[in-house]
């Protein structure tokens, strides 16, 4: 499990377009906008992109879409994107400029829907998990994304996601969520013991 030499082997910032209802992946090291994509299949603003999650290896990205109540998993590099019409060839942004059709882009993994329509409710808390690291095959494994939402005017919910398939494995509750005008969980973020924590916007 050797760094590759002479640096990164890629290096990517994800940006989400709200108004678009689409999300940039841009190259760091250059600062050019690589590639778009839309968030969600109703392929415009009203899916409502905000926060956004970068996987510990780089390799991918989860965006959480605040007005259709949703989850979208992105691949970074093509290596790990899908040819879902097997044509041996993947079809994928390749500037900015370039959106594909949700259901064409290969690099859009999956999109899991969490809860109802409401800007106030839909997810924001968004953030990978700290995945087990395999010494033989120097990948990593057991990778979890967690996104909060609300599912009442009070109540609060995280859930966790295996990473690989957008699949709902827990939700846990959290009552009497301390918030202000119904914000669901604000953000998140995870801790070197892999505990997960989530932020409030509270009016006091």
């Amino acid at each position: 499990c050797e760094p590759v030499m002479g640096g990164e082997e890629f290096s990517f910032l994800w940006i989400a377009n709200t108004d678009q209802g689409s999300v940039s992946k841009i190259d760091t090291n250059t600062m050019v906008e690589l590639s778009r994509y839309y968030s969600d299949p109703v392929q415009s603003g009203a899916a409502s992109p905000s926060r956004t999650s970068v996987s510990l290896d780089g390799r991918f990205m989860v965006v959480s879409n605040r007005d259709v109540g949703s989850i979208t998993k992105i691949a970074a590099n093509e290596s790990d994107c899908v040819d879902k019409n097997n044509d041996g060839v993947i079809q994928t942004s390749k500037d900015k400029a370039q959106l594909l059709p949700y259901a064409e882009e290969e690099c859009i993994l999956w999109t899991t829907k969490l809860t109802m329509n409401n800007h106030q409710w839909g997810p924001r808390a968004t953030t990978f998990g700290i995945p087990e690291f395999n010494q033989d095959t120097c990948k990593y494994e057991n990778e979890k994304v967690w996104v909060g939402y609300m599912v009442t005017a009070t109540d609060a919910q995280m859930a966790r996601l295996d990473s690989y398939t957008g699949v709902i494995e827990v939700k846990v509750d959290i009552p009497n969520f301390p918030l202000y005008a119904s914000y669901s969980p604000y953000g998140a973020a995870v801790d070197p013991d892999g505990n997960i924590w989530t932020s409030a916007v509270a009016n006091r």
